[in-house]
């Protein structure tokens, strides 16, 4: 809630893992956040708890609000909700795009960890792009059930705002996929049908012998991310889902960074086997380089961060000359012919040894992550492709399938100078009910 009021009023906050204030010995990260952001403000739920944290940071003009246990001269938060709302409104209306809603800090095994920017505007082009690319949002408000903190920005930035700029429902899974507390989880599933669903691959093994069958029940896609997907887990939740709901339910996942809101590339197409991260999300443009016989992966497009806060030197480092955020992944095309089909991790062994020629850009200039109605058959993600790719010059063309209602406009760059695909219908499903 007050994570909401500040990004309300244009005060920017920074949502921070427990592990600094409550496991940490020396609060060594915590310090080093504090002495870059110097807050005004700092909120603890129970004071007694992060008492230790809140010393460890403690200087003068520094306030303290707590809900409950207060420590020694903090403000009730109780008592922050009976101000005037006028100023609130004032300072409304000077927000924009370029108005910073928050810091996420990447997490860092060494060093400090990284304060990445986050404006009102990448978190409304990250809702956009989130939109266009799973449609059953616009008429379906999501429901939701999951564990993943805050201060993340898969949880805190896509999750979070996905269920308020779609008018869903949030339920907080106070299990884990652990053992011992995966059970809570099992529960919680038992009495709330959801409509989006995220867990890492684990969580999905534990849930393919449990409860997938409750699962699917109106479910429109799940979503994974973190680690690789098993070839067993994603064959019997295809199966589980064929069987439950009549048709294919998508199994997602795609590529993201803190430093991309995360939202950055997906993939809406149903596939056979766990692993295609997709392609960009309207308005990104993914930029592939050769490096010693890999293809890196960088990113441009109104979801990239600006730049880290107060750090000059890291900003200008993850940032190529034409402004493009460099991932630091190696990748590789699922059809070194066509883009479209998405993209793969690179590859270990024999296969990684492999030249490509095919260098450059693919753009998701109009709906290029497929744009799927997974309440009505996820398959009209893959839809017709059409696209021509002369020397170093994007060209962009429109194409739509004959059998789907979504036009698809693709971009691509390749050194050699050929047509690439025909339209095409891979998989051939009915043509998806008009959406509002």
């Amino acid at each position: 809630m007050l994570g909401l009021a500040a990004l309300y009023v244009g005060v920017p906050y920074a949502p921070l893992a427990t592990a600094y204030s409550l496991v940490s010995s020396d609060h060594g990260k915590l310090r080093n956040i504090a002495a870059l952001l110097k807050p005004g403000a700092v909120f603890a739920d129970d004071g007694a708890t992060y008492g230790p944290a809140i010393t460890a940071i403690a200087r003068t003009g520094l306030h303290v609000i707590n809900a409950r246990n207060g420590s020694e001269n903090a403000l009730s938060f109780e008592a922050l909700l009976q101000s005037d709302p006028a100023p609130a409104a004032t300072a409304r209306a000077g927000l924009g795009p370029d108005t910073v809603a928050k810091y996420l800090f990447t997490s860092s095994s060494t060093g400090a960890p990284k304060a990445v920017i986050n404006t009102n505007g990448m978190i409304f082009a990250l809702q956009a792009m989130v939109r266009d690319c799973y449609r059953f949002l616009t008429h379906q408000p999501p429901v939701v059930l999951d564990w993943a903190p805050w201060n993340h920005t898969a949880a805190g930035n896509k999750v979070f705002y996905l269920v308020l700029t779609n008018g869903g429902t949030y339920y907080i899974d106070d299990g884990r996929p652990v053992a011992g507390k995966f059970d809570r989880t099992l529960e919680n599933l038992r009495n709330i049908s959801c409509t989006w669903y995220f867990k890492v691959p684990v969580g999905f093994d534990l849930l393919v012998d449990a409860l997938a069958r409750t699962l699917f029940a109106d479910l429109g896609m799940l979503f994974y991310a973190g680690a690789a997907m098993l070839q067993r887990t994603w064959e019997r939740l295809a199966a589980i889902g064929r069987a439950t709901t009549g048709h294919e339910v998508l199994l997602a996942t795609g590529l993201g960074a803190t430093e991309t809101a995360p939202f950055a590339l997906a993939c809406t197409d149903v596939q056979n086997a766990p692993g295609n991260i997709g392609v960009p999300a309207l308005g990104l443009t993914l930029k592939l380089v050769p490096s010693d016989g890999k293809w890196e992966a960088r990113i441009k497009g109104p979801s990239v961060m600006p730049g880290y806060y107060g750090d000059a030197a890291r900003t200008t480092e993850v940032f190529d000359a034409e402004g493009f955020y460099c991932l630091g992944d190696a990748r590789r095309p699922s059809d070194p012919d066509d883009f479209t089909k998405g993209f793969f991790r690179w590859p270990t062994g024999r296969e990684s040894q492999t030249q490509h020629r095919h260098v450059g850009l693919c753009r998701g200039d109009a709906r290029a992550a497929g744009g799927c109605d997974g309440r009505t058959d996820p398959r009209c993600g893959d839809r017709g492709r059409e696209r021509g790719a002369v020397g170093r010059a994007v060209v962009a063309n429109q194409a739509c399938c004959p059998r789907c209602r979504f036009t698809r406009q693709v971009a691509g760059l390749c050194r050699d100078s050929h047509r690439i695909s025909q339209p095409h219908h891979a998989r051939g499903p009915p043509a998806p009910r008009a959406l509002p």
